[in-house]
């Protein structure tokens, strides 16, 4: 018992005069860390291949990239530009707004006319594609309000905005949309604001339905 024990206290003392050897101590430090870096990279790119739907199911980036290509084509068809489809589809995507929700109340708002322009009767003037207002809009300029680009990532924006103020309630959503957060809380809108609503949600009803057809003739 007495032999193995003092070569016990050989083996640690000579293991810890190894790692005085600053080679020798750097293997030991970096190694884990190595090793766990590599697993999490792994683990990253093997997540990444695949999403979560609604559904609980999963859906490949091939597929993503699939339905994209898909959506681009049909909105490109519906609207008459790929720049507007494109830009719509991006900008959906980042703020977690549908598409064809934008689609439909662009639609609705200018009938995909960049150059659209509203005067209201307050005095304020809705401008652009999504028609944004100028004084919910103050920090653009006139000449920027009609750039696809800024007017799009601006509505998509407001969109996502009114659907988490209205707790992701559409018909709230889409009245903050058309006449204000303030008319709305204060009751105060009136018969154009639902034939807005109801004109933009059966847009809304015909992109949607529309798409699984044009997909079901072209996958």
């Amino acid at each position: 018992m007495k032999f193995e024990f003092n070569n016990f206290l050989f083996f640690i003392k000579n293991f810890f005069s190894k790692l005085n050897n600053k080679l020798i101590f750097k293997k030991i430090i970096f190694l884990p860390i190595f090793i766990i870096g590599s697993i999490l990279v792994i683990s990253l790119v093997n997540s990444s291949k695949f999403e979560n739907n609604k559904n609980g199911s999963y859906i490949k980036d091939d597929d993503l990239d699939l339905e994209f290509d898909l959506k681009l084509k049909y909105f490109t068809e519906l609207i008459g530009d790929e720049n507007i489809a494109k830009l719509t589809l991006n900008y959906s995507i980042e703020k977690d707004v549908k598409p064809e929700l934008v689609i439909a109340i662009m639609k609705v708002e200018s009938k995909f006319n960049p150059y659209a322009k509203n005067h209201n009767s307050n005095g304020s003037i809705d401008r652009g594609l999504l028609q944004l207002n100028n004084k919910t809009f103050s920090d653009l300029t006139s000449d920027e309000f009609y750039e696809p680009e800024i007017n799009i990532k601006k509505g998509v924006e407001f969109i996502n905005w009114c659907l988490k103020k209205s707790d992701n309630n559409l018909i709230k959503a889409l009245a903050y949309y058309n006449a204000g957060f303030g008319k709305v809380s204060n009751k105060n809108v009136g018969e154009a604001t639902l034939d807005y609503i109801n004109k933009v949600l059966t847009h809304l009803q015909n992109i949607e339905s529309s798409f699984i057809q044009f997909k079901s003739e072209n996958l």
